[in-house]
């Protein structure tokens, strides 16, 4: 079994003061097979924190994927 440590650093611009905010890092493991898909968890309280502008998702130090503000997925491979 595959075992993958995500952390998701989550940039948060916020509508009031036109700030940016860094945060998240809390740690979970997922687990799955080598070669099948996994869903990577990520919570996003926009009540708080605002308007959602980007999800980073890491594996180690290495970035793996990128959801934008604009709803597009991209994986670091497709740059």
């Amino acid at each position: 079994m595959f075992v993958v440590r995500i952390f998701a650093v989550l940039l948060m611009v916020f509508e009031q003061s036109c700030c940016e905010s860094v945060t998240g890092s809390d740690a979970e493991i997922v687990r799955a097979h080598i070669g099948t898909n996994v869903s990577l968890p990520c919570r996003v309280d926009t009540k708080q924190c605002g308007q959602l502008h980007s999800v980073k998702w890491y594996k180690d130090a290495n970035r793996v994927y990128v959801l934008s503000h604009a709803g597009q997925g991209r994986a670091e491979a497709e740059r």
